[in-house]
C-alpha cells in the first residue's frame, strides 16, 4: 500500500509541477506579446496583391491574408487563429482597414489576439505579395 500512495504522490507532484511551468511559460509569453511593438507600414511603397503573413507565440497563433491595393488595405481574412484562453480579434480588421494602418487600438477583452493579428499583418507586409492582380 505505501508504494502504491508513494507512486499516486509522485504522479501528482509531477503533473503540479508540470501545470506551474506551462502557466508560468503562458504568462511570459504574453507579457513578451503584450510590450511587443507593431513596426509602422508604408502602404503607399508596397505593390498590390495579396500579403500572408503568420504569427505564433505559444498559446495564440494567428496567419492572415492582406489585400493591397492603389497603396491602401482592401481586406483583410483571418486564416487560422488559435486564441488559448482568450477571444478572437476578429474586430481588428474593421478598424486596421478604417485607420489604414497599424497603429490601431486594440479589442477590449482580445488584447493578446489583437496584438497576435497586427504582428501576422506586420509580417506579411514585410514581404512580397503571395498573389499579384
Amino acid at each position: 500500500m505505501k508504494v502504491r500512495y508513494r507512486i499516486i504522490l509522485s504522479v501528482l507532484v509531477v503533473l503540479f509541477l508540470g501545470g506551474y511551468l506551462l502557466l508560468q511559460s503562458i504568462q511570459s509569453n504574453m507579457e513578451t506579446l503584450e510590450e511587443a511593438e507593431i513596426a509602422a507600414v508604408d502602404l503607399a511603397a508596397l505593390d498590390d496583391g495579396i500579403y500572408t503573413g503568420e504569427f505564433s507565440l505559444f498559446p495564440i497563433s494567428v496567419a492572415v491574408e492582406v489585400t493591397v491595393a492603389d497603396g491602401s488595405i482592401k481586406a483583410a481574412d483571418i486564416i487560422r487563429q488559435q486564441s488559448g484562453p482568450g477571444y478572437e480579434a476578429d474586430a481588428m480588421i474593421d478598424r486596421m482597414i478604417e485607420a489604414q494602418s497599424l497603429q490601431v487600438d486594440v479589442v477590449s477583452g482580445a488584447t493578446y489576439s489583437s496584438k497576435a493579428f497586427l504582428k501576422a499583418v506586420a509580417n506579411a507586409l514585410q514581404g512580397p505579395p503571395a498573389t499579384s492582380p
